[in-house]
């Protein structure tokens, strides 16, 4: 019986946030337009909440802006994001991206690892996109043919950036690697989240890839402190 209850509740929640949304969304947009970097773009996801709902980012500052300042140096348009989660992180890339971008975010619906935003966010984040940019949001899980192929045809060529930050356990985070390395143009890069050791539920295997998949490539480690018990950003160049 709860459960036949639950579906329309639900969706009415989800109505009654809707309703929201446009006038929260032009409230970031505008404090993104005004923001004078990245850090101050980065500030913007601290202070924007919406009913419970944050956008804040899951990252270390130092991390995060290091990684931001390489995408711009080297100009990446096509960019995938395995996770998308609060939706932190994607802002900053919209943000950070040429307003030419095409950007796919994959994220599985009740995944472990903080995935699964709910139904209303999803105007939500389609409306931080910049002008003539190119968003994508696919819901599923992105370890399927089905979704790597998805992936593909939107992204519309060879990927110049990739993020994987989606499922955290071993198994899962090498998966994801796998599938989508073929899709990096050369040149191009693929990073991983949370590669400084910590605990399980907060790294899961990463760390434990992270050093396998290292010595086979050019990389470079983002940490500010590798004793923080987690985070970090490592990044593998093709």
């Amino acid at each position: 019986m709860g459960r036949k209850n639950s579906l329309p509740l639900y969706w009415i929640k989800n109505a009654a946030y809707l309703t929201g949304v446009p006038p929260y969304a032009a409230l970031i947009r505008w404090m993104a337009r005004r923001a004078k970097d990245d850090r101050a773009l980065l500030d913007v996801t601290k202070r924007t909440r919406f009913r419970g709902f944050s956008l804040r980012a899951y990252q270390v500052d130092e991390e995060i802006l290091a990684l931001l300042e390489e995408l711009r140096a080297k100009n990446c348009e096509r960019v995938l994001e395995v996770g998308t989660a609060r939706g932190g992180t994607l802002f900053l890339l919209l943000n950070t991206l040429p307003t030419t971008a095409r950007v796919v975010s994959v994220d599985l619906p009740s995944g472990e690892f903080g995935g699964g935003y709910p139904h209303w966010k999803i105007p939500l984040f389609r409306a931080l996109k910049r002008k003539d940019q190119r968003l994508t949001l696919l819901r599923g899980d992105s370890q399927t043919v089905d979704m790597r192929k998805r992936v593909e045809g939107e992204l519309g060529g060879p990927a110049d950036f990739i993020l994987i930050d989606g499922d955290h356990s071993y198994e899962g985070a090498k998966r994801d690697f796998e599938i989508y390395r073929e899709l990096v143009r050369p040149g191009g890069m693929i990073a991983f989240h949370d590669i400084v050791p910590g605990s399980e539920a907060k790294v899961g295997g990463v760390p434990r890839l992270w050093e396998e998949l290292k010595p086979q490539f050019q990389h470079r480690e983002l940490v500010r402190d590798w004793g923080q018990g987690g985070y970090g950003i490592g990044v593998l160049y093709f």
